[in-house]
């Protein structure tokens, strides 16, 4: 290929994933986005990444791609697991592979791409964006340089809140099909950051720690080289995040935080030994302050992003590219870190089994051996603050009740309790989950995370349910939505919005889950369009009641202490309408929903008709709380400016669009609203509804509860 530039690149990004992002975000800056294509088994998935990068160029298969794009360079960024086929399928069709660490999952995988990438004379490229940080180069300079002596150890230390985020809900699928599961994706930068710094390093041996639930929760490798050491540690169940390398020599060393963007270098002195260690401390605690305070600033003018190492090493791959040049990152070394990965964890005799399977007072059944079990009722999101409540009605009215959920809970063996422990973004899961089901409640969603998260929760979730619905020939589903979808920049002053007002233009604008929810309603909508589907959509306002802090209605919710009063933050002037809805009344139009024929095709919003404002409900909970609250409430002309700077700060700091002010203008328009809610009333004769006092009453008895039982506990 001849140098004509970036610009003549045809690039695809094969799996639309969160690293995924990461490199369309640079290499869209450097290429058209018509010469960019994007691909991804989830044609929803696929879809949605390619609207929000402009991408018009969208596949559901790769050999349809690479027959018809006909790429350039290959971006694989799907699973570990799948990386060896998916890279020999774009070298044999004639591209050069930009592969993610780890490169394969074996020494036989890695043989494999690097014979064919011989053969058809392209390059390969490994994910290691870690050697192209500055912070690395750099350190790797002053240990060329001689002036710290010959290194001696490396000590690099991964500490992640996976195991908590996995039990929120907020892990990736994929891990599981890794030896070592999440480890097996983390220690590929230990190893390659440390064979940098120590080149032949050899002798690796490895020891494990694991938690109630056999999961390996942390993991300490340790080699040896002629004259060096090398230690690796990984915890996945940290409370204090931490990322560094720190390499000690002979004449001082180099600690690198790689989290918080700080580089410490120390050298021996001829100073007396108290002199020496006062110096050195001085010196330490003056270059952290002085490198904290600088990252801050740089931060802050977007001269340090987040993976800058992989917008470096990408750059370098497409030049090797176009000059016919050689691989910054080649095959033959992501097969050296494949091999230390795979050694070090066959030592800790790693298993990854995480079968779901359901529990009906009994033991655990595999989903491969599900027989036709008794309920008919389904619930997923039965974990959740608004599941808990249909849950315990469905069961108060005797009904046989199945939940999908996450995690096993105690409180949840009961006796016409049937429990599957999985998640809706499993397939197989999901349809052992519907077997013998007439009813589905699907509330389940996600509430944290990121873009991926939410769409692999909350809309391939849904896609899951309604295939396997289809599939077993479900009589009925009742999605639980929210009145997020609508297109709150467009209401007017005294709106009445009804079910059938529009979209939101922009969802991503409003935030993740506002996105995801939209993305996920209309799929519900396009099955109940085309006939397959017997289903109604539930949208519903802002839910409160036992079960949730009375203040989550407010926007922040968040308060500070002083003198011993509360004082909460509020925005808006206090006379903006509160688009309410008790939870137990939510849970009654659920209920009347499912058990409805006339509720079918139908969309109901779900508010309380009787609107409350903000202020109103501050003195409203002062009076039954008995509480010191003192409410500060600043008009949304006050917070605009101020939320315009922070978020083109926070913007230029993280490399995207953070929208604030536009979502807080959402917030007041919305707060100038009402919604329309005849359409349940009359269809579903929904209007018995608690008195605002009564709910709010029950709201703080429960939270009283709750904060005596942890006190006691």
């Amino acid at each position: 290929m001849t140098l004509n530039g970036y610009e003549t690149l045809k690039i695809a990004v094969v799996g639309c994933g969160r690293i995924a992002e990461i490199h369309a975000r640079f290499l869209l800056k450097i290429v058209p986005k018509k010469n960019v294509a994007v691909c991804d088994l989830n044609f929803v998935k696929a879809k949605a990444f390619a609207s929000a990068a402009g991408i018009t160029n969208c596949y559901d298969s790769l050999q349809k791609l690479l027959d018809e794009f006909k790429p350039d360079i290959c971006h694989i960024t799907t699973p570990p697991h799948t990386h060896a086929d998916l890279a020999i399928c774009c070298i044999e069709h004639g591209a050069h592979v930009f592969v993610e660490k780890p490169m394969c999952v074996s020494l036989s995988e890695a043989d494999r791409i690097i014979a064919v990438s011989h053969c058809e004379k392209k390059l390969v490229c490994v994910g290691h964006q870690r050697l192209f940080e500055k912070q690395i180069i750099k350190a790797k300079r002053i240990l060329d340089s001689g002036k710290l002596g010959r290194v001696s150890h490396v000590f690099a230390v991964d500490r992640e809140d996976f195991l908590q985020r996995l039990n929120m809900g907020l892990d990736v699928e994929w891990y599981r099909q890794l030896q070592g599961g999440m480890i097996f994706d983390l220690l590929p930068h230990l190893v390659y950051l440390s064979q940098y710094f120590v080149p032949g390093l050899t002798r690796w041996e490895s020891i494990c720690v694991r938690d109630s639930h056999n999961r390996i929760a942390a993991i300490c490798v340790s080699c040896a080289g002629r004259d060096a050491m090398a230690t690796l540690s990984i915890s996945l169940d940290a409370h204090f995040l931490q990322k560094y390398i720190r390499i000690e020599c002979t004449r001082g060393f180099i600690h690198i935080d790689l989290r918080y963007y700080a580089m410490v270098v120390t050298r021996k002195t001829s100073l007396p030994g108290a002199m020496e260690r006062i110096f050195l401390n001085l010196s330490i605690g003056s270059q952290l302050l002085f490198q904290t305070c600088r990252s801050a600033v740089l931060f802050a003018l977007g001269r340090i992003r987040s993976y800058e190492g992989t917008d470096s090493l990408i750059k370098a791959f497409y030049d090797a590219v176009l000059q016919n040049g050689s691989s910054p990152v080649p095959p033959e070394e992501g097969k050296k870190v494949v091999g230390v990965c795979a050694e070090a964890l066959a030592k800790c005799d790693v298993s990854t089994s995480f079968l779901p399977g359901i529990h009906s007072n009994g033991p655990t059944v595999s989903t491969g051996d599900v027989p036709v079990l008794k309920a008919d009722i389904l619930v997923t999101g039965a974990t959740g603050f608004i599941g808990r409540h249909l849950l315990d009605a469905l069961l108060r009215s005797g009904n046989r009740v199945r939940i999908l959920t996450r995690e096993r809970n105690k409180r949840l063996q009961l006796s016409n309790v049937e429990v599957l422990e999985g998640d809706v973004r499993d397939e197989k899961v999901v349809d052992a989950a519907m077997k013998g089901i007439r009813v589905v409640y699907h509330l389940a969603a996600a509430m944290k995370g990121g873009r991926t998260e939410h769409f692999d929760s909350t809309v391939r979730g849904t896609k899951n349910i309604l295939d396997s619905m289809a599939k077993h020939q479900v009589d009925r589903l009742v999605y639980l939505s929210s009145l997020c979808v609508y297109d709150q920049m467009s209401f007017s002053r005294g709106q009445v919005v009804s079910e059938e007002y529009p979209y939101e233009q922009t969802p991503l604008m409003r935030g993740y889950y506002s996105y995801a929810k939209l993305e996920a309603e209309k799929l519900v909508r396009q099955r109940m369009q085309d006939g397959n589907l017997c289903a109604c959509i539930v949208r519903a306002g802002m839910v409160y009641g036992p079960g949730r802090d009375g203040l989550s209605v407010l926007f922040p919710h968040k308060f500070l202490k002083l003198f011993g009063r509360k004082i909460l933050l509020v925005i808006g002037r206090g006379s903006m309408r509160l688009n309410l809805v008790y939870v137990k009344d939510l849970v009654d139009l659920l209920l009347m929903a499912g058990q409805s024929e006339e509720a079918t095709g139908h969309i109901f919003n779900a508010v309380d008709p009787n609107t409350t404002t903000q202020g109103e409900y501050v003195r409203l909970y002062r009076m039954l709380s008995g509480e010191k609250l003192v409410s500060i409430f600043v008009p949304v002309s006050v917070l605009l400016p101020g939320f315009g700077v922070l978020g083109f700060l926070l913007g230029v700091a993280t490399g995207r669009k953070l929208y604030l002010p536009y979502k807080i203008i959402g917030i007041n328009k919305v707060g100038r609203s009402s919604y329309d809610v005849s359409g349940a009333q009359s269809v579903l004769k929904w209007g018995k509804h608690h008195n605002i006092k009564e709910a709010v009453r029950e709201t703080l008895e429960w939270e009283r509860e709750n904060v005596a039982a942890g006190a006691s506990s």
